[in-house]
């Protein structure tokens, strides 16, 4: 996770679906998450980050389940 300015984080995460690498952004005074997924580091990354109240999806691909 990157902050790419104050209070809009970005990462990426390898997408199962399409095998390829996709952006997730946290933007914390809109208190919104777009095309979030789950980083790497796991939830423990946002430890100390506003809880964000909505979500933004822009692309396509259905979430992937692992059992």
């Amino acid at each position: 996770m990157r902050e790419l300015v104050p209070g809009l984080v970005h990462w990426t995460t390898v997408h199962d679906a399409v095998g390829l690498p996709v952006s997730s952004y946290d933007v914390e005074p809109a208190a919104a998450l777009i095309d979030s997924r789950v980083p790497d580091a796991g939830l423990d990354a946002f430890a100390g980050r506003a809880r964000p109240q909505q979500v933004v999806l822009t692309i396509g691909l259905q979430p992937t389940r692992t059992h």
